[in-house]
């Protein structure tokens, strides 16, 4: 039979189904003998069931907004061809409007039960139903189609898809990036693929349409096919685009969490878990565990804008409470990473009460947090296991036993404009410190002089020797370290140690191999630790290539502690930002005393251990006197002046100046990134009466990290 594609819309579908030439005109006529053609219509009917009815069950459901209404037939259909062996439909033949055949009110099938894993869990009322049946005019169809349910659908605008506003038409795989929802709109989804669409026969006769929804028998003209009844379309479950979040405080936790809100979550989601580059995950359309959905999760958020801050926004009572006011909403989040800083850190700010104080130590802390047991903290998303991603159609409940921070903030403003907590370990604010705990176990690494979470070398055949510490109990000072294999703690929790090499954002790999773990005791026989030996790669002219070591410690039940030690290999720099290099302005004429400035311009990426960065600025013949500057606040003082070798070479001693520059005064943390400061000026006046220009060079006062750079201070 040939083929017809259709792109139906609801004038046109009408007017289609009025047309019953070969039907004798009698009311009676339920069933008939003339078959259907190709191109008639039927009345295909569906069952969706729905996570949450409450959340749509008002136009202003908190926090998303305006709200499709599924009660109300807000449910849209697109018919797809069968499409190809890959699993993605073919073009789209239809874009219906889909017709509810009960009011929810009156439509009361027992209320569909769940299992705690199903995203569908909820508390019926009694007073509803899960169940909404639907109906829509498909045409007779020998050939398999493809059905997307869609709820609260827009496009890339923000515009809902409506019969007035219709799905492009396209391949599925065209079609489906092209489905949004976005701001605070709540969307659903479901995706069936069909055998296809035929007429429905009652004793040999195919059966007709009998009444309208108020019970009237309608007129024959009106009448269409029904269509016979489609398995897959028996329970339609509908997929909400975004996840559900709790948390609360556990029964042990020294403190109370009263409420959270939700913070840098994203403003825009695919509505289908479709990629155009990864197709569909379908672990959501068969799968009701969430496990299995995270399993096979690949992400499909294409937000890369955050609902940051916190104006405007109100907190949501913690689980404790009434669970109708417990959920915040968002749409999903992958797992955060350095190398692609659109996807940020999300989490929640807690608003919680210490009702235990015994951990603390320091007076200091003691005594703010006695006189105010009100604090807030932002929290990233993590578990026992590590970052967790935020899928779409899963609830969350966190359960929060410890809070390890820093800082104790009295307000949410000052939380929010902190660091995220949860992540002890990765969190770049304390990825530097070589020496931390979560208040359940402790790493240590090199030892306790000094920070060694830093290593750069210059040239060829460099290696390092790192050494760690792993105490599986915080303040045992029993250390357990073996070859990552499980060993049992004296406490009798059995703890793992493993180490990993990770790259560094796009940077060239820098580590050429690492060794085996081994253990060395010392002879006493406390304080066994491991070495690691790390091999690193050669140098190369103009490129720096970065890597990272990753030392775990796992106690059992709990998420890893863990390290990271970060090697750079280059060649020497250059004292140069782009087309900045470093220089000093010229003087206005050959005068006694006149000002100068030299710009100490360094590039981005520095490693950390090169810093505090000494660097040595000599002028031929002492033709320079350092001074304050007193045009900034604080106001910088003069550089102090030393005596030595002579950078212009032979057997002279000369005075020269040091600029000292630290880590913090180079890099500021935004984020989850560094902002580079690469300009350092620095205030001279001349000393010589006649013959100012001069020759300066610069170089780090060890001479082991740049190039040095030789200046011209000119007359102009």
């Amino acid at each position: 039979m040939k083929k017809v594609l259709y792109i139906l819309f609801a004038a046109v579908a009408m007017a289609t189904a009025c047309t019953r030439e070969a039907v004798p005109e009698q009311q009676s006529v339920l069933t008939t003998t003339v078959a259907p053609k190709e191109g008639d219509l039927m009345r295909v009917t569906f069952t969706v069931t729905v996570p949450e009815t409450d959340l749509f069950a008002t136009q202003t459901r908190a926090p998303f907004g305006e709200q499709p209404n599924i009660g109300a037939g807000d449910v849209y259909v697109a018919v797809f061809g069968a499409g190809e062996s890959d699993g993605v439909g073919g073009s789209l033949q239809n874009f219906l409007k889909a017709r509810i055949l009960y009011d929810p009110a009156t439509y009361l099938e027992p209320p569909i039960r769940h299992n705690e894993h199903d995203p569908y869990q909820s508390t019926p009322t009694g007073t509803g139903s899960f169940k909404y049946k639907y109906e829509v005019l498909m045409p007779l169809s020998n050939d398999p189609l493809v059905l997307d349910f869609l709820v609260g659908a827009c496009d890339s605008q923000g515009v809902p898809y409506t019969l007035d506003h219709p799905l492009p038409v396209g391949y599925e795989r065209e079609v489906m990036p092209q489905v949004y929802a976005m701001g605070e709109q709540a969307g659903y989804w479901q995706r069936k693929r069909i055998s296809g669409v035929f007429p429905k026969i009652v004793n040999g006769e195919y059966k007709m349409t009998e009444y309208t929804s108020d019970g009237q028998v309608l007129p024959i003209q009106d009448q269409d096919y029904i269509a016979d009844d489609i398995a897959e379309l028996q329970e339609v479950k509908l997929i909400r685009n975004f996840a559900k979040i709790t948390y609360k405080s556990s029964a042990d936790a020294p403190f109370t969490i009263h409420s959270f809100i939700l913070v840098d979550t994203p403003k825009t989601s695919a509505l289908a878990p479709y990629s155009s580059t990864t197709g569909y995950n379908t672990a959501y359309t068969t799968a009701s565990d969430a496990g299995v959905i995270m399993s096979a999760y690949r992400g499909y958020v294409l937000s890369h804008e955050l609902n940051s801050g916190i104006e405007g926004k109100t907190f949501i009572t913690a689980s404790s409470g009434d669970p109708r006011n417990s959920y915040g909403y968002m749409y999903e989040r992958t797992i955060p990473t350095n190398s692609d800083p659109a996807f940020a850190e999300s989490g929640a700010i807690l608003y919680v009460t210490w009702n235990d104080l015994s951990w603390v130590t320091n007076t200091e802390l003691y005594n703010s947090l006695n006189s105010n047991p009100n604090r807030y903290y932002k929290v990233s998303f993590v578990d026992n296991n590590g970052y967790v991603p935020i899928l779409r159609n899963i609830e969350y409940r966190f359960e929060v036993s410890s809070i390890v921070a820093d800082t104790h903030p009295t307000t949410a403003a000052e939380a929010y404009a902190g660091a995220f907590l949860g992540d002890v370990s990765a969190n770049i604010t304390t990825s530097m410190l070589d020496d931390i705990s979560n208040n359940k176990s402790r790493i240590v690494i090199g030892g306790r002089d000094g920070n060694h979470m830093s290593y750069t070398a210059i040239g060829a055949d460099n290696s390092f020797d790192i050494d760690f510490y792993f105490y599986p109990v915080s303040g045992n000072d029993e250390v357990v370290v073996t070859n990552g294999k499980a060993s049992t703690a004296a406490n009798g929790a059995m703890v793992t140690i493993t180490k990993d090499v990770e790259t560094v954002g796009s940077y060239t790999q820098a580590i050429r191999t690492t060794s085996n773990i081994r253990v060395t005791s010392n002879t006493d026989g406390t304080d066994n630790h491991g070495t690691i030996t790390v091999s690193l790669e050669d140098s190369e002219a103009g490129v720096v290539k970065k890597g990272k070591l990753k030392i775990l410690g796992q106690v059992e039940g709990f998420r890893p502690l863990y390290r990271e030690i970060e090697f750079t290999v280059m060649e020497k720099q250059e004292f140069e930002a782009g087309d900045i290099q470093a220089s000093a302005s010229p003087l206005g004429s050959d005068a006694m005393n006149q000002a100068t400035t030299v710009t100490i311009v360094l590039p981005d990426g520095l490693p950390r251990d090169i810093f505090p960065l000494q660097i040595k600025i000599e002028a031929r013949n002492n033709a320079l006197t350092s001074i304050p500057d007193n045009t900034v606040t604080p106001a910088i003082s003069a550089l102090p002046v030393k005596y030595g070798p002579s950078a212009f070479g032979g057997s002279k001693y000369n005075y020269y100046f040091v600029k000292t520059i630290t880590f913090d005064d180079y890099a500021t943390l935004s984020g989850t990134s560094y902002v580079y400061t690469n300009e350092f000026p620095c205030k001279f006046k001349t000393r010589l009466s006649s013959g100012n220009a001069t020759t300066i060079k610069i170089n780090d006062l060890k001479e082991e990290f740049f190039v040095e750079k030789t200046l011209t201070l000119s007359v102009q």
